[in-house]
This record gives C-alpha cells, sequence and structure tokens, in this order.
C-alpha cells in the first residue's frame, strides 16, 4: 500500500464514531435516502451523475483505517460506482443496480 496522507477525524466524525461505539446494538449509523418515482429511471446517468460527484467532492472519498488505537482518515484519489444495491418496497432487496 502506497503512503497516504493520514488525517485527525473532525469533532463531527468523533462525535459518530462515540455514537457507535457505545451504542447498544453496535450498528453503524447510516444516512439513507429514498425517492419514489412513477416515471422511468435513467440508470445509466444516474451512475454518472454519482460518478462525478464522487470526483469534485473529497467527502466522498474518505476512508477510515486504525493506526495504533486511534481512527484517522485518508482520501483515495479516484473511485467510481459500478454497482450500486437498489432495494425497493416490493422486495427485501431487488437485485438491480445503477
Amino acid at each position: 500500500m502506497e503512503q497516504k496522507i493520514l488525517y485527525e477525524l473532525s469533532p463531527s466524525q468523533e462525535v459518530s464514531k462515540l455514537q457507535c461505539a457505545y451504542s447498544i446494538f453496535k450498528r453503524v449509523i447510516n444516512i439513507l435516502t429514498s425517492a419514489s418515482t412513477s416515471q422511468q429511471l435513467d440508470f445509466d446517468l444516474m451512475t454518472k451523475a454519482l460518478n462525478v460527484c464522487v470526483q469534485r467532492h473529497d467527502c466522498t472519498r474518505i476512508r477510515f483505517v486504525k493506526k495504533g488505537r486511534k481512527l484517522m482518515q485518508y482520501f483515495v484519489d479516484s473511485y467510481e460506482y459500478k454497482d450500486i444495491p437498489l432495494i425497493n418496497s416490493a422486495q427485501r432487496q431487488n437485485k438491480k443496480s445503477l
């Protein structure tokens, strides 16, 4: 693995980490997004838009690593989404992807 510059967690990230560490259920905090539509979706266009977002915003390329007992973060140079699971209300998980 090439050398990455590691950064301390921000105060808001520390709060989220503590919420996970001291949660009774030990679950990861997720930010869920949902949408409803009666129109046909263009999944190719949505994938392209998501990948543009990843290129432009550092926060979408954050990765976490433990250094000793401390949680640190770094940024990957590039990342591209190819397969994102789509969950709908009719099924538990539909294997269709964006």
